[in-house]
């Protein structure tokens, strides 16, 4: 009998590649686009919430600015996307099998980074993208942070479910 739970993190773990797939396929402008449309709405409500000066409010809307911050978006994004991966294959390889904690940073850091590598050479395919052997590190810095988060969250629950055994 297959778990459910293997299933289930292991679908997640698929849907989330393909997610990252899709993003990549989109064209050079498409992609710029929507990072930037989302880039300078966080800054907007940042703005809003800060209560910004009108001179930071018009160098926010300068050029330049949106630039800058749309650069900054894209690479935090990489490393997010990377980061969530690592989380979820973290958490199907501990429903899978039992191994020692550092097989599992390994494994997932391992298959980050080649799929960090040929998602950056899928990107020479596509027009006006570019392949960078710097997207795959940070996508395998974000790799590592989700690594630890989900080292962190794993642990806590355990000691959560330790506790409760004792209180009861």
């Amino acid at each position: 009998m297959i778990n459910k739970k293997i299933v289930i993190w292991g679908l997640l773990v698929v849907i989330w590649m393909i997610f990252i797939f899709v993003m990549s396929e989109m064209d050079a402008n498409t992609s710029d686009d929507q990072s930037k449309t989302i880039a300078i709405s966080i800054v907007d409500k940042y703005d809003k919430i800060t209560g910004a000066s009108p001179e930071a409010l018009l160098k926010h809307k300068t050029k330049e600015f949106i630039e800058d911050t749309n650069y900054y978006f894209r690479k935090l994004s990489h490393a997010f996307v990377y980061l969530v991966l690592a989380i979820l294959l973290m958490n199907f390889l501990i429903v899978l099998k039992k191994m020692p904690f550092y097989q599992y940073y390994l494994i997932s850091i391992g298959v980050c980074f080649l799929y960090a590598c040929t998602d950056e050479y899928h990107q020479t395919f596509i027009n006006g993208r570019t392949g960078q052997f710097s997207d795959v590190l940070i996508d395998s810095i974000g790799a590592l942070l989700g690594c630890i988060m989900s080292t962190f969250g794993y642990k806590l629950i355990m000691k959560r479910r330790k506790k409760k055994k004792s209180v009861k």
